[in-house]
């Protein structure tokens, strides 16, 4: 089976990427990329034509390729060594802290905002008096 290889996203200054228009009208069956499998793809979601995957492929907790076991990451759209996940999860460790930094980040900035509560409002009123 020969390896098939998706086309380069077409991106002009100012637009965003899309995909190629011979691309969107090739009536070419498009197949899961892990090795051995010959799962057809045109009937499935876009998501799962985009990025080659299966339904099967997309869900399981681990599948051989190039002999080693790897799983699908749902935040890099690629497969991942089973060493860069933790335990169940379908996001490799890179992707969840970046995740987890960004998510620390916006939270320390929106409460670097001092915030009043009722009763020192009205303590400051009173001693504007």
């Amino acid at each position: 089976m020969s390896f098939r290889s998706a086309p380069e996203l077409v991106s002009t200054e100012g637009q965003q990427r899309r995909w190629p228009k011979s691309f969107i009208e090739n009536k070419a069956p498009i197949y899961c990329q892990v090795p051995g499998c010959e799962a057809e793809l045109s009937e499935l979601k876009i998501y799962n034509q985009r990025y080659r995957v299966c339904k099967f492929h997309l869900k399981t907790d681990a599948t051989i390729i190039d002999g080693v076991a790897q799983r699908f990451c749902q935040q890099c759209s690629k497969f991942h060594e089973l060493s860069e996940f933790d335990s169940g999860r379908r996001s490799c460790r890179a992707r969840l802290s970046q995740h987890n930094k960004r998510r620390r980040r916006t939270a320390a900035e929106t409460s670097s905002y001092p915030v009043t509560l009722p009763a020192e409002a009205q303590r400051e009123e009173s001693f504007r008096d």
